[in-house]
């Protein structure tokens, strides 16, 4: 049997719609939520604060929170980028700074200090040293809507997932990747396990191929799952999926 047990946590964001839980170097908790409540965080000692507009957001709508290489914490405003350190607010990129489209998706450091966004409708921006500027090499992609960008380590590339493609970005090249095996234009997210493999989450199912390959440009026979073969549910767009140490890719299903 399985009891419900509440916290001081989870009372305070019962009605609020959470879209992303992250942990940081420091074993904090942070609660990205649309409503009065913002982002929340709860430290290791059970101290709770919430960050919104009274603090200097743009909105209370929070979508995703991402910890950069220097432990500052990027978070993602419907209105703004905005930059946390020592869990003080300290910088914001706003429509007036240049970002031209308040919603950004996904957010991924390229190096130390330079952070690659993905908008809404404005394609890729690059945030260094507080400036906000386009990024050159996203000349290469055929929409402005980005959902996810993902480092594979092994590799030192950038998946970029669009709207209705995937792209590679290594040794500052960005090329699209053929998938004509997987005919659904509906991307939403790529997770890499330990076996060298990439996990592509589409509208109509999972497709699972090598990754170097893919790289090489080599001519991939992906695995595809589906409903067909047993996969219960397919992926969610705009959701967080997770890999453990272990290999395992565990997916939100919709």
């Amino acid at each position: 049997d399985y009891n419900q047990v509440e916290t001081p946590v989870s009372e305070l964001l019962a009605s609020a719609r959470i879209r992303c839980i992250r942990e940081d170097r420091n074993g904090c908790l942070w609660f990205c939520t649309y409503g009065d409540t913002g982002l929340v965080s709860m430290k290791e000692d059970g101290t709770i604060r919430s960050y919104t507009v009274k603090d200097g957001f743009k909105s209370n709508s929070v979508r995703e929170v991402y910890e950069m290489s220097d432990g500052t914490l990027v978070v993602s405003v419907v209105g703004g980028i905005y930059l946390l350190r020592d869990d003080e607010l300290v910088e914001k990129i706003e429509q007036e700074d240049g970002l031209t489209n308040p919603l950004t998706l996904t957010e991924c450091e390229i190096e130390p200090g330079k952070l690659l966004l993905g908008t809404d409708g404005n394609g890729l921006m690059l945030l260094e040293d507080g400036m906000l500027k386009p990024f050159p090499e996203a000349e290469e992609l055929s929409t402005e809507v980005i959902l996810r960008i993902r480092k594979n380590e092994d590799q030192n590339s950038y998946w970029i997932v669009t709207s209705d493609s995937l792209y590679i970005m290594h040794d500052g090249q960005i090329r699209e990747v053929s998938m004509n095996e997987a005919p659904n234009l509906h991307r939403y997210d790529v997770e890499f396990d330990n076996s060298g493999n990439v996990w592509l989450l589409a509208g109509d199912g999972i497709y699972v191929g090598n990754a170097d390959d893919i790289l090489a440009g080599k001519s991939v026979r992906y695995i595809q799952y589906d409903y067909k073969n047993g996969l219960p549910f397919i992926a969610t767009p705009h959701c967080r999926n997770y890999v453990s140490e272990d290999g395992v890719v565990y997916m939100s299903g919709n």
